[in-house]
């Protein structure tokens, strides 16, 4: 109902450090990720009380948002999309994935085992597309770290990360 009546929302998520954090968002819609296990809603978002020009495409887990809040429609802001606004949504969507739409996209770079590729051409959950695969036989995605981690993780010592070196770090630092 908010989406059709251009309403803007204010939801409040918990981050990873178990602090509150509160998000202003002009919702495109409810989508599933692509197993179908869990369901975000879309749109463009800004911290409470940022401005419009620092919004951002962004998806939240809805199973993540411990309130939500329909903006008073007499606010300063609409909650409207523009169709400009919309087709840029649906071209990131298409392009990484519903749960993967916060970060922005770089190039990781990671090096399988025979195991590692087995598990690569099996896994389905998450997985980034690789874009090529070069002389050294190591794996160049264009994807977010983020998908890159939460994917490559469990491949434990069959996937080492090459790129970028600060995913590399985190996950040295994981298994540690």
């Amino acid at each position: 109902a908010s989406v059709s009546a251009g309403n803007l929302l204010r939801i409040t998520t918990v981050n990873a450090f178990r602090e509150n954090v509160v998000w202003d968002l002009r919702v495109y819609g409810i989508l599933p990720n692509d197993a179908g296990l869990f369901h975000y809603i879309v749109g463009r978002s800004v911290r409470k009380g940022g401005r419009k020009s620092e919004e951002r495409i962004a998806s939240f887990r809805i199973s993540r948002i411990t309130d939500m809040r329909i903006l008073s429609s007499s606010g300063a802001r609409s909650g409207s999309l523009s169709r400009m606004e919309k087709k840029e949504i649906e071209e990131k969507i298409a392009r990484d994935h519903v749960q993967f739409l916060v970060g922005e996209r770089e190039e990781c770079v990671v090096h399988l085992t025979e195991k590692g590729r087995r598990m690569y051409n099996q896994i389905q959950y998450m997985k980034p597309l690789v874009s090529f695969v070069d002389e050294d036989g190591n794996y160049h995605f264009e994807c977010s770290a983020f998908q890159c981690y939460n994917y490559f993780y469990r491949f434990g010592q069959n996937a080492r990360i090459v790129a970028p070196s600060s995913l590399r770090e985190t996950l040295l630092n994981e298994y540690k």
